[in-house]
């Protein structure tokens, strides 16, 4: 029998190692059986979601664009749930998903939108049956992007690491936001072989 599909997003502050956990969150689901789907929020192909990549990519000033940025994520994720989540669902395909409206609600506060407004905003919207928040610290963050290659200059590089203590700060607090909702953290400063036992642990409890 094929199993209940699930909806599973992870989500963290920059360089926490997500995109690595999806993967490995992919091959595991499919190895109990669950047909698979990997999505990404925002959607770079997609109308909102590239004017969101634009800003991000040419913008200095970070909470300029706050009430744009704050717009167009809620589009993009409007569409990306209604056209792809819902979608693969009905279709018995599990959605494991890359960022969602706990990015906006740590990132957009963090810019200036007040949180009440961000939660408001979101009433409504599917839940998935799994989010877990991979926690590192700002510094190994910060250590992360420079091993990357994308350094930045030092009155940037202030500015940034300002405000990931803010967007941190806000992701420890989400479970007192969404209280019915299933949010799980998972230390990210661990191995990945580790972080990937912690989620492998949460996804048996709704399996």
């Amino acid at each position: 029998m094929t199993p209940r599909p699930l909806y599973i997003i992870l989500d963290g502050i920059d360089y926490c190692g997500k995109s690595t956990q999806v993967r490995l969150l992919e091959s595991y689901l499919k190895s109990i059986g669950h047909r698979v789907v990997c999505l990404k929020e925002p959607d770079r192909e997609g109308e909102y979601g590239k004017r969101i990549y634009e800003i991000l990519e040419t913008e200095n000033d970070i909470y300029k664009s706050a009430e744009l940025c704050f717009d167009l994520y809620l589009k993009d994720r409007k569409v990306n749930t209604e056209k792809r989540v819902i979608p693969k669902l009905n279709e018995g395909i599990s959605v494991i998903q890359d960022r969602g409206k706990y990015a906006t609600r740590c990132y957009q506060a963090a810019q200036g939108i007040n949180e009440n407004r961000i939660i408001e905003a979101h009433k409504g919207l599917l839940l998935p049956d799994l989010v877990v928040i991979m926690q590192i610290t700002v510094e190994e963050s910060m250590r992360r992007r420079e091993s990357a290659g994308r350094n930045i200059t030092a009155d940037m590089f202030e500015k940034k690491r300002e405000f990931l203590e803010k967007v941190a700060k806000n992701y420890g607090g989400l479970r007192c936001d969404w209280e019915d909702e299933n949010i799980l953290y998972a230390d990210g400063m661990q191995s990945v072989e580790d972080v990937h036992s912690q989620i492998k642990t949460y996804v048996g409890l709704i399996h």
